[in-house]
């Protein structure tokens, strides 16, 4: 794994946050499956995420996840 500068968490339900993220230059963007999306919107967010990651973009993408 590459030496990172910085990396930067945003959460998988909120597609503007996600969109903005991925545009501010960070060496890496995590996308957030975890803590910060309600047990609710776990399914919903999970297709923002894969759509947000099939994107082109200049910076690695990395998804966290709960424990099984």
């Amino acid at each position: 794994m590459p030496l990172y500068r910085t990396l930067l968490f945003a959460p998988g339900n909120h597609p503007r946050r996600i969109e903005k993220a991925l545009t501010l230059g960070a060496d890496a963007v995590i996308l957030d499956l975890e803590d910060s999306v309600p047990p609710a919107e776990k399914a919903a967010t999970r297709a923002l995420v894969a759509q947000a990651l099939a994107q082109p973009r200049n910076c690695r993408r990395y998804v966290r996840v709960n424990a099984m």
